[in-house]
């Protein structure tokens, strides 16, 4: 009689355990079928907020391209409501892994993820970028380029930036090709002005700057000022420094990363 009920109790146990692993496998597999589906070859972008501009989308997929044409790494963003159940560390490497961001061998893709609703964001780097992109790096890159954008409400920017930022570190020669874009679009809009057009243009500034001063403190001085110096800045990732690369990249090559990167909230 003891033999049978210590018999029962194994089946139960046996029974409990099959149960916790089939649990265990469908919350899995929720948590990677609420990654979105993986953009065409040549984009890099998943927008599901519409946060990004167009110009700005341009920009990320012309540094994808170029990341990728170097054969140093491949990056992808993803923007969604909400990471849903997954921690922000294990939604990036679910879009990494899923998606295989980086080249096959190399494991060298890295994927920001974003997630508008819970005010997370998360960079997440293969294994074959771990050495360059560490926990510490990624965190410094988060709190100068990403978080002090997001609570000004420039996500787009932050976004760019971050990008941007992170790019260059995985290529360094990368920044010589946006340089060669962005001179490029200057040169393709410069426009010759008569005397009288930049009196005009002139008188139009100091009629600005004055009512500016008057009724809004030059707070839209400022908030100008800021949007230039960005979008000049060599490296700092403007917005539309890059958006006119043409040329499509190959598509993801099948990376795959461990969990290494680093997030922030804001």
């Amino acid at each position: 009689m003891a033999w049978i009920m210590r018999k029962n109790s194994l089946w139960k146990v046996v029974v409990m355990l099959l149960l916790t692993a089939i649990i265990a496998l469908q919350a899995l597999a929720v948590h990677a079928a609420d990654i979105p589906a993986k953009p065409p070859a040549g984009q890099y972008v998943v927008d599901q907020v519409k946060v990004l501009s167009s110009k700005e989308v341009q920009t990320i997929n012309a540094i994808g391209t170029m990341l990728d044409r170097s054969g140093k790494g491949q990056l992808a963003v993803v923007v969604v409501p909400s990471f849903g159940d997954a921690a922000p560390a294990d939604y990036a490497l679910n879009v990494l892994r899923g998606w295989g961001v980086g080249h096959s061998g190399k494991d060298d893709g890295f994927v920001l993820a974003v997630a508008m609703e819970d005010k997370k964001i998360f960079l997440a780097v293969g294994y074959g970028l771990e050495g360059v992109l560490n926990d510490a790096k990624i965190g410094q890159l988060l709190d100068t380029y990403a978080i002090p954008s997001f609570r000004q409400g420039q996500f787009g920017s932050g976004i760019v930036r971050t990008v941007w930022q992170t790019a260059q570190i995985v290529d360094p020669d990368i920044s010589k090709q946006g340089q060669n874009v962005n001179q490029q679009a200057q040169a393709d809009n410069t426009i010759e002005l008569s005397w009288w057009q930049v009196l005009l243009i002139g008188g139009g500034i100091i009629l600005f700057l004055m009512v500016d001063a008057i009724f809004f403190g030059g707070e839209l001085t400022r908030m100008l000022l800021t949007m230039f110096i960005f979008r000049g800045g060599g490296g700092g990732g403007g917005r539309g420094g890059f958006g006119g690369g043409s040329g499509r990249g190959g598509g993801f090559g099948g990376g795959s990363g461990g969990g290494g990167g680093a997030g922030r909230g804001w």
